[in-house]
C-alpha cells in the first residue's frame, strides 16, 4: 500500500503468516494518518548525547507514526499473484492472522464490540479484541472465543492442533492476588495476559501457562511472565513467547 500512500491517507502491512502448503500469504493492513511523534519530558541527551542534562517538556520528533483508524485482512495467492482484501471498516482491527488449516485464518478483531471486563474500583472497560476465524476467500466469519470475558490476541496453531492464544484474565477476584502497594487495591491490569489454547473452533479452552503457578514472584533471570503474548513453538514442541511490558 506505500506506492498510494499519504499523510492523510497512509496505512502499514504487518502480521505476515504464510499457508501450511506455501501457496497463501495473509497479513493486516493498518490505516490511518501520519503525523509526527511527539515525546514528553524527554531528557535533551536523547536528541544528542553530547546536550548538556535538560529535560525538554514535550519535542516534536521528525519521525512520524501512524495514527491508525483500524486495520484489515488481506490474503495473497503467490501463483496468480493476486491479492484479496476483506473490505476496510473504520474502528474495526482485523490483526495477526494465523492459518489454522491451508484455506482458513484465526485473527484478533474487534468486530463485535466487545469490551473488556471491569475490574472493582477500576475507571472502566477498554475496547476488547476476541478470536474470530474467516476463509480465505472472505466468506463465513465466525466467532472462536466464545468464553473471552476480556480479550483475547495472538492466535497461533500449535504442531497438535490447538490454537494458542493470550488471554487477558482480570476476571473475579483475579487482579487483587497482588498489589501496587496500596492494600485492597489491584496489580497492574495490563500485566495480566496468560497463555491459553483452545480447539480452532473454540471448543476445550483451557491454560497453557501462568494461570496456575506464581508468575508474580520474579526468578533469577529477571523476568516475572505477567505479560505473555507473541507465541510460537520449536521442533521441539517447546513454546515461546514474549513479555510485552
Amino acid at each position: 500500500c506505500s506506492a498510494t500512500s499519504t499523510n492523510q491517507n497512509a496505512c502499514a502491512a504487518l502480521d505476515p503468516a504464510v499457508s501450511f502448503d506455501g501457496k497463501t500469504i495473509a497479513f493486516s493492513v493498518f490505516r490511518g494518518s501520519l503525523a509526527n511523534h511527539q515525546e514528553w519530558s524527554i531528557d535533551s541527551r536523547v536528541l544528542h548525547p553530547d546536550a548538556e542534562p535538560a529535560n525538554l517538556s514535550t519535542e516534536t520528533l521528525p519521525n512520524k507514526r501512524l495514527q491508525t483508524t483500524g486495520a484489515h485482512l488481506h490474503f495473497y495467492t503467490i501463483a496468480t499473484g493476486k491479492t484479496l482484501a476483506i473490505p476496510f471498516t473504520s474502528g474495526v482491527y482485523d490483526s495477526g492472522p494465523a492459518f489454522i488449516s491451508n484455506t482458513r485464518v484465526a485473527f484478533t478483531s474487534t468486530r463485535d464490540g466487545n469490551t473488556s471486563t471491569l475490574v472493582f474500583r477500576s475507571t472502566g472497560s477498554k475496547m476488547g479484541t476476541r478470536i474470530w476465524a474467516v476463509d480465505i476467500d472472505g466468506r463465513n466469519p465466525d466467532l472462536s472465543s466464545h468464553h473471552a470475558l476480556s480479550q483475547e490476541q495472538h492466535p497461533f496453531m500449535l504442531k497438535d492442533g490447538r490454537l494458542a492464544y493470550s488471554s487477558w484474565q482480570i476476571f473475579g477476584g483475579l487482579p487483587f492476588r497482588h498489589h501496587n502497594g496500596s492494600a485492597g487495591g489491584f496489580t497492574t491490569i495490563d500485566n495480566m495476559f496468560h497463555i491459553h489454547a483452545q480447539d480452532p473452533d473454540g471448543a476445550r479452552n483451557y491454560p497453557i501457562f501462568g494461570q496456575h503457578i506464581p508468575v508474580a514472584t520474579t526468578p533469577s533471570f529477571g523476568s516475572n511472565h505477567d505479560a505473555a503474548h507473541f507465541i510460537t513453538q520449536t521442533s521441539d514442541d517447546r513454546i515461546w513467547f514474549a513479555d510485552y511490558y
